[in-house]
């Protein structure tokens, strides 16, 4: 899930209006909960035991 992260050149601080980075290596809580539905969506795609 890094494209949504990262391109292929950089790591922004900022995504549209949103701070992506609490620090240097973990994400804010928005960015986090702004990648809620994409990561549900990933892990039921991937591992559809969990659910």
């Amino acid at each position: 899930m890094t494209e949504h992260l990262c391109s292929e050149e950089t790591c922004p601080a900022v995504i549209g209006k949103i701070t992506a980075y609490w620090d240097k290596s973990r994400l804010s809580n928005h960015r986090i909960e702004s990648l809620a539905q994409l990561l549900d969506a990933k892990l039921r795609e991937e591992m559809p035991d969990l659910f």
